[in-house]
Parts: C-alpha cells; sequence; structure tokens
C-alpha cells in the first residue's frame, strides 16, 4: 500500500514537473530531461527528473521534493516523508546514502512473487 501511495505521490509529482517544464520560459528549466509530449516515460526519464543536480545520482532531498511539493496536510507530510524514506533507503542497495540509475531501475520493475501465477497449478 506504502508502495502504491509513493509511487501516486512521486508520480503526481512528476507529472507537474512535465507540465511546469513545458510551460517554462527556458531560463529555468531544462526540457531535455523531459520526454514529449504523450510519449510513454521511462525509469531514465523520471530518474533525470528528480536528480535536479545533475549529478547521476539521487539523494534523500531530491527523492522526496515532489512530495514535498503535492502534499500540503502537515500530518500526511509527515507520514508521506517518512514512508518515502523507507522507500529510498530500501532503494539504497549499496547503503552509500544515494541512489543510482541502476538502483532506481531495479526498484522500478514489478516484483513477481508468483502469488498471481494464472497456471502454476495446472501441470500437476
Amino acid at each position: 500500500m506504502l508502495r502504491v501511495l509513493l509511487t501516486f505521490v512521486v508520480v503526481a509529482g512528476l507529472s507537474s514537473f512535465a507540465y511546469a517544464a513545458d510551460k517554462c520560459d527556458g531560463k529555468k528549466c531544462d526540457k531535455s530531461k523531459v520526454a514529449a509530449k504523450g510519449e510513454k516515460k521511462t525509469p531514465e526519464d523520471y530518474f533525470k527528473m528528480l536528480d535536479t543536480n545533475g549529478d547521476g545520482k539521487l539523494s534523500l532531498e531530491e527523492f522526496q521534493a515532489p512530495v514535498k511539493k503535492h502534499v500540503t496536510d502537515e500530518a500526511k507530510l509527515a507520514k508521506a516523508l517518512e514512508g518515502s524514506a523507507k522507500r529510498f533507503k530500501a532503494m539504497d542497495k549499496d547503503g552509500d546514502g544515494s541512489v543510482s540509475l541502476e538502483e532506481f531501475k531495479a526498484a522500478s520493475r514489478p516484483q513477481h512473487d508468483g502469488k498471481h501465477d494464472k497456471h502454476k497449478n495446472d501441470a500437476k
């Protein structure tokens, strides 16, 4: 549930970022970080949008920026930030305090646990 909520908040934040980038005057935003309108965004696209300083890794502050921007209720914000910090820590597999593109992509892949395999028991 938390993963779904966090994903929603991050995607909502990134959608707003993409919209704002389309509407910018070219002075304060980098349109090269945003996929073309109507184009399906990849984990790489989202990573580039979140990596605001362009150092090739995400800090906790960068990861939480969309949450801070879109969650205005203080109680909900505290809970959302706590959840996003846990998610960030889970993504940071090497424990260096930042999330690389590879770590981000690995976390973006659907987790397959086999519980919903349609034909799992048909072979018996």
